[in-house]
């Protein structure tokens, strides 16, 4: 006897509901809708139509081949082990294969279609059934919505659903049915004049339902600040505006609430919907203006959704849709989006903190490769884009979109995100020399500097750490009057030894340094995919800032540098002769390393003839090739943009100097470009240290950005105490 039909002889299969099998010229294909694979054989067909009735996971293959030969057995045995590999059957347990064996036989007859269902999907469908019969659900609401959903949950098997006193006569027929089928249900009402129940008038219910209405906001927000208890979960549907918004699911452990989802959607609406919701949450009950509320067909779908989303939950066919994501629903276009929820950073209830991470070990120095082939560095940006997709979504994102397409992108590729992170749309915008993938990425990675900027996550710092304030980061503006008001830890770079700052210098541009006493800068923020890649643009940008400051204070000097002396890199030949073809003059500055001399930081600019103001970019990096074909992109790329839409301010991120004017700054003389120049970040951080700079490094951003595939950090550099 074949090892195939041994392996299969005491299993009970059962086919698939999706799977189907064709007679094909040289014997049969069984397939669905994502693959397929064939039988070859004279035979094959006919024994596929007299086998496949048998697959009902109340039959042994052993039984079912009892009366045939040893070469029937040996093909039967290969086909059944075939659809248990590309998993077109499963083998069904002992105690599985008769629904009547868990359920009463009247149950499992009237709910035959909801069992097969669940059997499609998962094992243990009986089991699973009677999970969801013996679990209670609460649906709080008396409209359109209510009804429906309390009326699926009774069609598709629910025992225990308490209701409100209107909704109970919508389901009449139901109750009927189902008592003719021999189906015991328990349908309650809530207690009379319980208009603002809490989570203790709804003891008995694991799964309680908030199906719309007016008043659904202020449920929602009522049973969320009086916290959800262990085992229960809390499922939301409420309108805002020309939108309906279901999730996202509430319950211990799980990931962003509709507070979240609120502060997401406020930054991303502009109809004022989102002001509407909250005037319904905060005001007592019938004073809130009341927004447009489904009916008719649109309600019943809405609904049955909330009724199957129940379903799903209790007996887990599926993963739950709405499991930190939520449903938008257009009211009028009836178009439906699944948007992934991000927690937001602003949120009382979830309260993100920064994700744990070690500085101690971080490699700056990535490995230097040989060049990439175009195509393969193109591929690879567009798989990291992908992986930051969460984070861009129409009404719950982080950002809301790409806002790119208006551009021609040549000679420099654009890439451009929408931010509307506060409520302020911005569209903030980065450049590529090859392609608009690569763009993207780095404006991705300049809006999560903007945004945290403005909302950073932090740890609070005991008060026995050693502090740094202000003035030792080189980061004081002058203005306070006291010190600062809270204290957050960072870790110095070599030791990982935890330090204490003020806020203020890791959120510059937001509430924390609202009395302004450290200077609003960009300076030492830095985003990437992984803590190497933010420590590196992070420490860029503060040496960046060191070198302004140096400049403008008359500690160092900028010298123009020579054209015919740049090197000879594709990069840089391209960028050249795109600003002549242009008709751009663009001036390159070497402010010098400051306090790292192998750090090499080069200021461009170049003159907008229809403004008259003043481009500029600037960038710092060991490789001096790499910071003067950066920052000579960068000034191009907003040349270009401005060319093509004159009068438009081109946002590349927040400032590193506020108010800084590049035509200002006077060379001290000219010099030769350095391309031979190639340090490495090990350099840099040992001249740091020889200058007396601590590194320090703090982790600004929460899980939203983290969901995204992104992290960011604020590098601070603080002088040594005795310095």
């Amino acid at each position: 006897m074949s090892t195939a039909y041994e392996t299969v002889a005491h299993s009970r299969p059962r086919m698939r509901h999706d799977v189907l099998y064709t007679r094909t010229e040289d014997g049969v294909l069984f397939h669905n809708s994502n693959s397929g694979f064939r039988l070859t054989s004279p035979t094959a067909y006919r024994l596929a139509s007299l086998l496949v009735p048998h697959l009902n996971g109340r039959n042994r293959v052993a039984d079912i081949c009892a009366p045939l030969p040893d070469a029937q057995r040996t093909m039967i045995g290969e086909l059944i082990r075939a659809l248990y590999d590309r998993e077109f059957a499963r083998d069904i347990p002992d105690d599985d294969a008769d629904p009547s064996a868990v359920l009463d036989p009247a149950v499992a007859a009237h709910f035959a279609a909801q069992l097969a269902y669940i059997d499609h999907y998962v094992g243990g469908a009986p089991r699973r059934f009677a999970d969801f019969r013996a679990g209670a659900v609460t649906v709080l609401g008396d409209g359109p919505i209510a009804r429906a959903c309390a009326a699926g949950l009774l069609r598709n098997g629910a025992a225990s659903v308490t209701v409100s006193a209107g909704v109970t006569a919508a389901l009449t027929a139901d109750l009927a049915e189902l008592d003719e089928a021999g189906c015991s249900v328990t349908v309650a009402e809530m207690p009379a004049g319980l208009s603002e129940p809490r989570w203790a008038d709804l003891d008995d219910s694991g799964i309680v339902v908030v199906a719309g209405g007016p008043d659904a906001p202020r449920d929602i927000l009522r049973l969320l600040a009086e916290g959800i208890p262990a085992g229960r979960l809390l499922l939301p549907a409420w309108v805002a505006g020309p939108r309906l918004l279901i999730g996202p699911l509430h319950g211990p452990g799980r990931h962003g609430c509709w507070c979240c989802a609120m502060l997401r959607l406020a930054d991303n609406d502009t109809t004022g919907a989102a002001a509407r919701v909250w005037q319904a949450a905060a005001l007592p009950p019938g004073h809130a203006v009341a927004g447009e509320q489904p009916g008719g067909p649109l309600a019943a779908m809405v609904g049955n959704l909330l009724a199957y989303e129940v379903f799903r939950l209790a007996t887990g066919a599926l993963p739950a849709e709405t499991d930190a994501a939520v449903l938008v629903q257009h009211l009028a276009s009836l178009d439906v989006l699944a948007e992934p929820l991000l927690t937001h950073p602003s949120c009382g209830f979830c309260r993100p903190g920064p994700a744990p991470y070690d500085v101690s070990s971080v490699a700056l120095d990535p490995p230097r490769e040989a060049g990439q082939d175009p195509t393969t560095a193109a591929e690879a940006a567009v798989a990291q884009l992908a992986a930051h997709q969460p984070l861009l979504q129409p009404h719950l994102g982080l950002l809301r979109r790409y806002d790119d397409e208006q551009w021609d992108q040549t000679p420099v590729k654009a890439g451009g995100v929408e931010l509307t992170a506060g409520g302020r749309r911005r569209t903030v915008t980065a450049f590529d020399v090859h392609h608009v993938a690569a763009a993207r990425l780095r404006a991705l990675r300049a809006a999560a500097v903007a945004y945290t900027g403005h909302t950073a996550v932090t740890e609070p710092a005991p008060s026995d750490l050693p502090r740094h304030d202000a003035a030792r980061l080189g980061l004081a503006s002058g203005w306070a009057e006291s010190g600062p008001a809270a204290w957050v830890q960072a870790r110095l770079l070599a030791t990982g030894r935890p330090v204490a700052v003020p806020r203020a210098a890791l959120e510059p541009f937001g509430p924390a340094n609202t009395d302004h006493a450290v200077e609003p800068t960009c300076a030492g923020a830095g985003a990437g995919a992984d803590l190497a890649e933010a420590v590196r643009a992070g420490l860029a940008s503060a040496l960046s800032h060191r070198a302004l400051r140096r400049l403008l204070d008359g500690a160092g000097e900028a010298r123009q540098i020579r054209p015919q002396t740049l090197g000879d890199t594709p990069e840089l030949r391209f960028l050249t002769k795109s600003a002549a073809n242009l008709g751009v003059q663009v001036e390159l500055l070497d402010l010098g390393g400051g306090p790292a001399p192998s750090a090499a930081t080069v200021l461009a600019r170049c003159e907008d003839a229809a403004s008259g103001r003043t481009l500029h970019a600037l960038a710092t990096d060991p490789d001096w090739t790499v910071a003067a074909t950066a920052t000579l992109r960068d000034v191009l790329g907003q040349a270009q943009l401005l060319r093509q839409k004159p009068g438009r301010d081109v946002d590349t991120g927040d400032p590193l100097l506020v108010d800084f004017d590049a035509a200002a700054v006077t060379p001290a003389g000219d010099a030769d470009g350095r391309p031979e120049a190639r340090g490495t970040w090990t350099d840099v951080l040992a001249e740091l240290r020889t200058a007396g700079l601590d590194v320090l490094v703090a982790p600004v951003s929460g899980p939203d950005l983290a969901r995204g595939g992104l992290i960011a950090v604020r590098v601070l550099l603080a002088a040594e105490a005795d310095r």
